[in-house]
């Protein structure tokens, strides 16, 4: 992985296997290399995300080289980003030169559009392949991907995910697009039937929707997916929790279910591995944190007081809490981003399946209320 003139990292389309199972010690040095050599606070600062927020907090994060003072850094969250977004000039917003658009779900004004450079698209490519590996897809395996209209995050992912596949992944992947805005207006259902796919990937919501759609896209209707869908092996859900929804899926579906993480604002893929124990969060991609009730609030100099984050690879196992992250990225970084989901850390020890990146369970979204009182 080597290091641009830019201060930014030229990523290859697959990311190392062995980076999956690094002592934990050893990916805390390497994230916390990443994110100075990178020059994460250095660009950030550049933009009117937290430009205006750092210099009043008399932060020069411009000069910063390590995490000692890293708590004095203000969060940002989604009204942050909103407020950026509609004001100032725009090409102050992101700091690196955008190649795609993307939005996150929300609809109308409260949409955040989060820029994607280069290296971005690379990274969320390669972490596809990374999916891929960890769930165990097999060569061949044709893949029904149930994803919203453009310009959602999980629209593009199908096909640089192919193209991935096509380029470094090997497993000659096969995409067969739908969404639930087509249902009324295109047969994707029954040409996916004749298509015979062997995984699915939707959010979990929009799965359960499409079940009497897909237990009748044969000649014949049928009385469950499994019946219509019987090639059907693996499942590949979004945009909520699993569980407890996870034994519908597996009755109706007949297929192992497994989770994933996405956040639009950054190429964040975090999967659930075999061990159905958790969704492994990579921490040579970012730098997370959690904000958990009972922490002691932090005040700086200037600054008004904000609730404490310990980053999750020191976190007590079991500890609930709000995810923050600081990323790598090329457009625009993240910087002590508040998600606004929350939570659990399952286990920072290595997994059954050999990994050793902390897991973690998503627990829902936090209501406004709640981030109103630690805003």
């Amino acid at each position: 992985m080597a290091l641009s003139t830019k201060g930014e990292y030229r990523l290859p389309l697959e990311l190392d296997p062995s980076l999956e199972r690094l002592p934990l010690e050893e990916l805390v040095r390497l994230g916390q290399r990443k994110l100075f050599e990178s020059q994460v606070l250095q660009r950030a600062s550049r933009s009117t995300l937290y430009a205006r927020r750092w210099r009043e907090a008399g932060l020069h994060l411009e000069r910063q080289t390590s995490t000692a003072a890293w708590a004095s850094i203000p969060y940002t969250d989604g009204h942050d980003w909103l407020t950026a977004q509609a004001n100032g000039p725009f090409t102050r917003f992101f700091v690196g030169q955008p190649r795609l658009w993307v939005s996150n779900h929300s609809r109308g004004r409260a949409r955040k559009w989060a820029p994607y450079g280069d290296q971005d698209i690379i990274l969320l490519m390669s972490l596809a392949l990374r999916l891929a590996r960890v769930v165990g897809l097999q060569p061949d395996d044709r893949i029904l991907t149930v994803v919203e209209p453009s310009p959602r995050v999980g629209n593009p992912l199908p096909y640089l995910w192919a193209e991935a596949d096509g380029l470094a992944g090997g497993l000659r992947l096969e995409f067969i697009p739908g969404s639930l805005a087509m249902l009324a207006h295109n047969n994707w259902p029954s040409f996916a039937w004749r298509r015979n796919p062997t995984v699915l990937f939707s959010r979990l919501d929009e799965a359960l929707t499409l079940q009497q759609a897909l237990s009748q896209a044969g000649p014949t209707p049928c009385a469950s997916v499994a019946e219509a869908f019987p090639s059907f092996r693996v499942g590949l859900f979004f945009g909520e929790p699993l569980d407890p929804k996870r034994e519908e899926i597996r009755r109706s579906f007949g297929l192992e279910a497994f989770s994933v993480y996405l956040l639009a604002e950054f190429p964040a893929l975090a999967v659930e591995c075999p061990a159905h124990n958790g969704l492994h969060l990579w921490l040579d991609t970012c730098f997370p944190e959690i904000i958990a009730a009972g922490l002691p609030a932090w005040k700086g100099k200037g600054s008004a007081p904000q609730p404490a984050a310990l980053p999750l690879a020191s976190a007590p196992d079991n500890l609930e809490g709000e995810l923050v992250l600081t990323t790598f990225g090329q457009a625009l970084p993240l910087v002590r981003y508040r998600t606004g989901d929350r939570i659990r850390l399952v286990s920072k020890a290595p997994c059954l399946c050999g990994r050793t990146h902390p897991r973690i369970q998503i627990l829902g979204k936090l209501n406004e209320q709640e981030l109103a009182t630690t805003r």
